[in-house]
C-alpha cells in the first residue's frame, strides 16, 4: 500500500508480451494475485489501492540502457468478480483425505468460510441418482478443512463414518460399483468463496479420482468388562464385522500361549470403528481366572 514497503516482489510473474514495445504485460503468480487482493482497494482488500515501485535496473531499452527508479506509481485496480469453480478432485480411501482443485484460491480463513454441509459425495448409481434424489449421498458436515488459503487445492479430511459410506458406493474394492464409474461430488453455491468474497459456482456430478483403501486394519485397544463379559475392540478403522474370524482371536496371559479362542462369541454392536462382542459365559469365567482382577492369577490378559 505504501511505496518502499515491497510487500510483494513480482519475481514469479510470467511475461506475456513477446515483442519489444512501450508496454508489456505480466501475469501474476496465483499466490501474488491473492496477496495483492488483500492489500487492494477492491472487494476483499483493505480499502487502500496498491502502488507499484519499479526499482532501477528492472528493465532496459533497445540500446541496453537500464531504467531509473520509478516509485509510488498509482495502479488502476480491476476487482476480481470471477466466481471460483471446482475443476477436479481426488479422494483417498486410505485416510479419507479429499483433495479438491479449484480454478483459483479458496479462502479458508476463518474456517467457517468453507461450509462443509454443502459438499456432498454422491453415489454413482447407473440409474443416475444424485444429490437431492433417491440415490445414496454423503454431506460432509462432519469433515475437517485441512488446507490454508495460499493455494488452489482445498483439502478436506472426512470423518470415519463419511469415509466408510463413500467407500461403500465407490468404484474401488469394497464398493458396490467396483466395475463402474467413480464416486461424484456436488457443491452447492456458498460451499466456499475466493479471497475477493465471490461465492463458488454450483457443481453437479463431478467424477472424482479414487485411491483404493489398501491399508490393513489393526486393533489398537481392547477392554473387557468381566462382570458381564462385554469385550470392546478399538480399531484403526472400521471393520466389516460379518467377516470377523473369532477362531483366530485368543485370550491368554501371553501372546505366545492361547488359553481360549473367541469362537462362539457374539457381535452385539458395530460402532465405527469399534466392535463390541459378548463372550459366552465359559469364556467370561476363564477370562476372570487369567486376569489381574479379583479371582484372577494377577497377570493381565492379552
Amino acid at each position: 500500500n505504501r511505496s518502499g514497503d515491497a510487500n510483494i516482489v513480482l519475481q514469479n510473474c510470467i511475461k506475456e508480451s513477446i515483442i519489444d514495445h512501450f508496454n508489456f504485460t505480466l501475469r501474476l503468480a496465483e499466490l501474488d494475485r491473492v496477496e495483492l487482493i488483500v492489500l487492494s482497494g477492491t472487494q476483499g482488500g483493505d480499502g487502500s489501492a496498491v502502488v507499484l515501485d519499479v526499482l532501477a535496473g528492472a528493465v532496459r531499452d533497445i540500446a541496453t540502457n537500464l531504467n531509473e527508479a520509478n516509485l509510488n506509481i498509482v495502479v488502476n485496480e480491476t476487482a476480481d468478480t470471477t466466481r471460483p469453480q471446482l475443476v477436479s478432485g481426488l479422494i483417498d480411501y486410505n485416510d479419507g483425505m479429499l483433495t479438491l482443485n479449484f480454478s483459483e484460491t479458496v479462502d479458508t480463513t476463518p474456517r467457517n468460510f468453507v461450509d462443509l454441509s454443502k459438499f456432498v459425495l454422491v453415489d454413482n448409481s447407473p440409474a443416475g441418482n444424485s444429490h437431492g434424489n433417491a440415490g445414496t449421498f454423503v454431506p460432509l458436515a462432519n469433515s475437517l478443512t485441512i488446507s490454508n488459503d495460499t493455494q488452489t487445492l482445498l483439502q478436506i479430511r472426512l470423518s470415519e463414518a463419511e469415509r466408510v459410506t463413500a467407500l461403500s458406493f465407490s468404484a474401488t474394492p469394497g464398493g458396490v460399483h467396483t466395475a463402474g464409474t467413480a464416486t461424484k461430488i456436488d457443491l452447492e453455491v456458498g460451499a466456499c468463496r475466493d479471497v475477493a468474497t465471490n461465492l463458488n459456482v454450483e457443481t453437479v456430478n463431478l467424477a472424482l479420482e479414487e485411491v483404493s483403501d489398501t491399508t490393513r486394519p489393526s486393533a489398537l485397544v481392547a477392554s473387557v468388562r468381566l462382570t458381564d463379559g462385554v469385550l470392546v475392540f478399538e480399531n484403526t478403522e472400521t471393520l466389516r464385522f460379518s467377516t470377523l474370524n473369532f477362531s483366530a482371536a485368543f485370550f491368554s496371559n501371553s501372546s505366545s500361549i492361547a488359553e481360549f479362542t473367541l469362537l462362539g462369541a457374539t457381535v452385539v454392536q458395530d460402532n465405527l470403528p469399534s466392535i463390541t462382542v459378548l463372550l459366552k459365559e465359559a469364556m467370561r469365567a476363564r477370562a476372570v481366572e487369567i486376569s489381574a482382577t479379583s479371582g484372577g492369577d494377577g497377570l493381565a490378559a492379552v
